[in-house]
């Protein structure tokens, strides 16, 4: 799977000052996409996969952009459980110096 974030998929595709996408890739969108084509199981070198892999970048963008961000809720809902809570302490005082969970 390969995953463009709502936060930078404006740095993958062209967008104007209101927010409507210009419908061009960006260098870094072709560079990325072409590094991605092994994760997809396709062959770095494959032209047409990587045209194909642009313009789904493209085509999907301006949802993506006005995609709502996703409720707090939710995000807590897909937390996985922690498993060991972690602190570190000072050998010589004995205090606790920050504590975590994992």
């Amino acid at each position: 799977m390969w995953v463009i974030g709502r936060r930078a998929i404006t740095e993958f595709v062209g967008f104007n000052s209101n927010d409507k996408c210009t419908g061009g890739p960006s260098e870094h969108c072709i560079r990325e996409a072409r590094q991605a084509l092994p994760i997809l199981d396709k062959d770095i070198n494959d032209k047409e996969a990587l045209s194909a892999l642009v313009d789904v970048v493209v085509m999907f963008a301006p949802e993506l952009v006005l995609m709502p961000v996703t409720p707090r809720i939710i995000k807590d809902s897909f937390e996985i459980q922690k498993m060991w809570d972690v602190s570190v302490t000072n050998k010589e005082t004995g205090k606790t110096m920050s504590e975590a969970e994992l």
